[in-house]
């Protein structure tokens, strides 16, 4: 659920079926994005609350999702990957996967 900080009035209702683990708001885009415990990464539109796109590819929880100013999107998850997405198309542009990613941590990225 999304809510209006200073009203505390409810603006957006996001369904999901399972636990939601993070989100992130792109006000640049106009996009929201949710992790899920389904492995399913979902960009929403920000005004209406419709489903933009459903990313796959991890193959366990999404634990951690953040926009870049560039209208990218990266995900990690306890796959130990993290990935690099789109925004806009909902592409997936890049997977790096190693041992030493935490699935816990939430990562900030600048992309040069």
């Amino acid at each position: 659920r999304l809510w209006h900080l200073d009203t505390q009035k409810l603006i957006l209702k996001l369904n999901h079926k399972e636990k939601v683990w993070s989100c992130d708001i792109s006000l640049k885009c106009n996009r929201i994005v949710t992790t899920c415990a389904d492995n399913i990464i979902r960009i929403w539109h920000s005004e209406n609350g419709k489903i933009l796109h459903k990313l796959l590819g991890h193959t366990q929880f999404v634990t951690s999702c953040i926009f870049s100013e560039d209208l990218r999107l990266v995900t990690s998850s306890f796959d130990r990957s993290l990935r690099t997405w789109d925004a806009i198309t909902g592409t997936s542009l890049y997977t790096y996967e190693s041992t030493s990613i935490s699935p816990y941590s939430r990562y900030d990225f600048h992309f040069s």
